[in-house]
């Protein structure tokens, strides 16, 4: 089973970084608490690369499609990015993320739907295959990490 999600928008900027938490946070996915300093996989994406404020007398020229300036240097508070997402990650969901993507990519999966969507593995799997599944195929290629932090 693949996994397709449905977003309102689509990050043109993703920024990841993995490894100790520079603070204590809770994992997006289950909800346990992530000490400061304890493992952390973190991922912060953005809408549009560019600032995306329009300012009628900052328009070159004399249609919406001309360049636009905008001085963000000057005034960042009236800059917009759009969307913004941020994600933390306990070692256990990461790595039940990773045993699920190699499950989904021996079945044909690639890419983006070889993983449940963030923050959503839980929902995900219960709404699609089933932990049972996921358990069987854990087994059959030895993913015995996952296999004891599949919930019972």
């Amino acid at each position: 089973m693949c996994f397709y999600a449905d977003s309102d928008w689509s990050a043109s900027v993703q920024e990841t970084t993995e490894g100790p938490a520079p603070k204590a946070t809770r994992c997006s996915e289950c909800s346990a608490a992530i000490a400061e300093g304890d493992y952390r996989y973190h991922i912060w994406q953005q809408e549009y690369e560019e600032c995306q404020t329009r300012e009628e007398e900052n328009y070159i020229g004399d249609n919406d499609e001309e360049v636009m300036v905008h001085d963000c240097e000057r005034d960042k508070a009236a800059c917009e990015y759009g969307e913004t997402f941020n994600y933390d990650c306990c070692r256990s969901c990461k790595t039940l993320r990773e045993a699920i993507r190699k499950v989904e990519e021996a079945e044909g999966c690639r890419g983006a739907e070889a993983e449940p969507a963030f923050p959503c593995l839980f929902d995900d799997v219960s709404d699609g295959e089933g932990w049972d599944h996921y358990a069987e195929k854990f087994r059959e290629l030895g993913l015995t990490d996952a296999l004891a932090l599949v919930p019972a």
